[in-house]
């Protein structure tokens, strides 16, 4: 009977540590970007990175990128000059949940930013009234 016991209880442990679901995010690094048009400038990009350092904790990073461009002016003797480019970066970091189709951030700051997991692609809001799709790095 105590054999018997012991039997049942190994094979229902093994059997719920092969069922647990492994997260499909952790420690995966995602890519997105995006371009809006500045007049007088051309086209400036974003590109953000999302890093899901553990089963819980996240790093967003967003870098813009301006082009360099002809200044709005001209000088005295009909040259333009060039303003050059420039970048920045900003970076937000805190906790996520997932729940298989849904990725909800909450920064350190307490906001919240959520992603649809479909396809092996997440789907969120970018720029405002546009929409970005994050691409898995490998």
């Amino acid at each position: 009977m105590v054999i018997m016991m012991a039997v049942t209880v190994l094979v229902f442990s093994s059997c719920s540590i092969m069922c647990k679901k492994k997260s499909v995010l952790k420690d995966t690094k995602w890519s997105a970007e995006e371009t809006e048009f500045i007049a007088d400038v051309g086209n400036a990009k974003r590109v953000i990175t999302l890093e899901l350092l553990t089963d819980k904790d996240f790093r967003l990073t967003n870098m813009y990128v301006v082009p360099s461009h002809p200044a709005m002016y001209m000088n005295a003797d009909g040259t333009v000059d060039v303003i050059p480019g420039h970048s920045s970066v900003y970076m937000e970091e805190g906790t996520y949940k997932f729940n298989g189709s849904k990725l909800v951030l909450t920064t350190t700051e307490g906001l919240k930013k959520e992603y649809e997991y479909r396809d092996g692609t997440l789907l969120g809001e970018g720029l405002p009234g546009s929409h970005v799709v994050f691409h898995r790095e490998d």
